[in-house]
This record gives C-alpha cells, structure tokens and sequence, in this order.
C-alpha cells in the first residue's frame, strides 16, 4: 500500500491558522456531511469529499454559507481518484490535521458465503484498502507537525463477540471492519514506537445512525458527528489514541454491547 506522495507533502499552516480536513463519504443525507458541517462551523477548511464530482459539489453548495469548504471527488475503489485527491489537497495545503473516514458500503441481503468476489474487493478498498493508503499519504505530514487527528468509523460489525449475533448479515462488511479495527490499533502502536504522541488515531461507533445506508436507523447524523468531532479535536497535548469511542467515552474492543 506504500504509495509515493510522502516527500510532498509538508507541514499543515501555521499555529493561529485554520486547521485542514478533509472527510470521505460526505454525500449529503450521512454522518460524512455532517461532520464536515460540524468541522466549517468550528473554522476547519474542510475538503469534502464524495465518489462522484457532482455529489461532492452538491453538499458543498448546501454547506458554502457554513464555512470554508471544498469539494473533492474521492473514489476509494479508484487508485487514480485516490492519488488525485491526496495531490489536489497537498497542492493547496501541503497536508491535513484532520483526516475523518466516514464512507462505507453496506447491503444486509448478502453474507459472507454469497457475495459475489467483486463485490468483497469493492467493499475491502472502500472499508479498509482505500482509507490505508490516505493514512499512509497524510500521516508523514502530521508527524512532521506533531499534530494530527485520524478518525475512523468502527462499530458492532467489526467486534467478534457482537458478530455472532448478526446471523450472516453482509459478513464482508463485517470482515471488512474488523479489518480496519487491527489497523487503527496497529497505526497507533506504530505512531507511539516513533515518538509521535501528537498524532491520535482512533474509532469512532456512531451507533445505529439513519441514513442513505441505513434508513432504519434511531439514531441522526448530528448525534453521531457530533461524537465523531469530538474525537476528532482532542486537545493538543492528548495521548489518547488506538481507542474506540462509543457515546463520547472509550470503550473496550473486544465486548461492549451493540451499538443503538
């Protein structure tokens, strides 16, 4: 997953200036769009980002009169839209503070016997693949910053115990997310072992949210992006990272209830 964007970038802007984010799957309707509501309304210049150009460009139009916000399309199944994006950011800022993983995909009539081989790869780039390499690219400039926050969406699906309660249920989201739960907890080990305690990586459980993935959910995508921005503006001198948090506090990995 190395990929060679890593002597371009450079440290974010300078202290006093607004803090760079950018948030994958910010299509309006989703937990995405509105922490990148969220993030403008605090000052971030927030890349919002989205699989296609036009749906990225429509929050944007819903958001411009909340901040400074940018759209980006951002293609997590397309090595081409990836590196485009990841330059499109470094060309303007030189590199983030923020890098907020909100995209998923999700289809509860499959499980992990039936889905289909494309299907399972297409899932791996949008869940784990694609949000690893924009670590990879972003992280060295946070690093040389000595500040930076990675925030990603981890949940019930990824847990072993809460797993066996899904009955088959779209098993390579679940696979997927237990995935992206090791990496979260093997970044920030690897953040710690170099000595870069201002740089936090951690999960966030937004719970059962209703949106365009999951209209049955109880929860709204306010609720949860307010959680998601909460993490992801710890204050400097934090050292909480490799964590999930659910409901705003830090819970266990291995058993902790279901989210709701």
């Amino acid at each position: 997953l190395t990929i060679n964007h890593e002597n371009d970038i450079k440290a974010p802007m300078p202290e006093g200036q607004p803090r760079v984010s950018l948030v994958t799957g910010a299509r309006q309707g989703g937990i995405g769009f509105e922490t990148s509501r969220q993030l403008a309304e605090l000052g971030d210049i927030v890349f919002v980002s989205a699989r296609t150009m036009g749906d990225a460009m429509s929050s944007v139009r819903a958001l411009e009169k909340v901040g400074e916000v940018r759209p980006v399309k951002l293609d997590l199944t397309d090595r081409r839209s990836i590196d485009s994006a990841i330059d499109m950011v470094v060309a303007s800022h030189g590199g983030l503070d923020r890098l907020i993983h909100c995209a998923a995909i999700f289809d509860k009539t499959t499980t992990a016997l039936t889905d289909s081989s494309e299907r399972i790869r297409k899932v791996f780039d949008i869940v784990v693949f694609g949000p690893w390499e924009l670590d990879q690219a972003f992280l060295p400039g946070m690093e040389a910053e000595s500040y930076g926050r990675v925030i990603h969406m981890l949940g019930s699906w990824g847990n072993l115990e809460s797993a066996q309660t899904l009955e088959g249920m779209d098993g390579t989201y679940g696979n997927a997310k237990a995935a992206e739960t090791l990496h979260v907890i093997s970044v920030a080990a690897d953040l710690r072992a170099r000595g870069h305690y201002g740089v936090l990586i951690n999960g966030v459980d937004p719970g059962r949210v209703k949106t365009n993935m999951n209209p049955n959910g109880v929860r709204t995508p306010q609720e949860a992006a307010s959680e998601v921005v909460k993490v992801a503006t710890l204050e400097e001198g934090s050292e909480i990272s490799g964590k999930l948090f659910r409901g705003g506090v830090i819970v266990d990995f291995h058993t902790y209830p279901q989210a709701q």
